[in-house]
């Protein structure tokens, strides 16, 4: 994916300065924060958070 802030925010509904506060290390309310894994996940992007940290995962239909 080559999404710009831009982009993200308006899969997820949010304004782009929201966006970028959270680039900038804000932590998002738990509303913004699932409507951005809810775009994500619309994509098929999974993200993950464990003991190691969070990452990403593109799931796969075979």
């Amino acid at each position: 994916m080559k999404w710009s802030t831009r982009d993200l925010a308006q899969r997820s509904g949010r304004a782009s300065t929201n966006v970028n506060r959270i680039e900038a290390g804000q932590v998002p309310r738990p509303a913004t924060e699932a409507r951005i894994l809810a775009a994500f996940a619309g994509t098929g992007v999974a993200i993950l958070q464990g003991p190691e940290g969070v990452g990403a995962i593109l799931a796969l239909n075979l």
